[in-house]
């Protein structure tokens, strides 16, 4: 089971920049002065707003989507979505589409 990861914006329906709120506030997080960034692992960082722009999002995603609102690059947010949906962390729909579904 996935845990649920905080997030510093309220997420309704009629906020139609939620996704680059929540982006903003994930790189606002990456200054902060009071974290000794030389134990952050680059990847698991990306893989965890990966996450977080899933969970605020209302509706399902495809690859490109996620890559252009995360700012991760295409193919970094691919195989970061297939390792997390293969490991049962985040599902893909028969569409494939990724969604955040928090039985997961």
């Amino acid at each position: 089971m996935i845990r649920k990861l905080p997030l510093d914006i309220a997420v309704t329906p009629e906020s139609d920049h939620t996704l680059v709120q929540a982006s903003r506030t994930l790189s606002a997080r990456r200054r902060r002065p009071d974290v000794d960034r030389s134990y952050l692992v680059p990847t698991l960082s990306k893989a965890i707003a990966i996450i977080r722009l899933l969970e605020a999002s209302a509706e399902r995603l495809n690859v490109n989507q996620i890559s252009e609102r995360s700012g991760v690059p295409k193919s970094t947010t691919y195989r970061i979505l297939r390792t997390l949906s293969a490991h049962g962390y985040l599902p893909r729909g028969a569409d494939g589409l990724y969604f955040f579904d928090e039985s997961s």
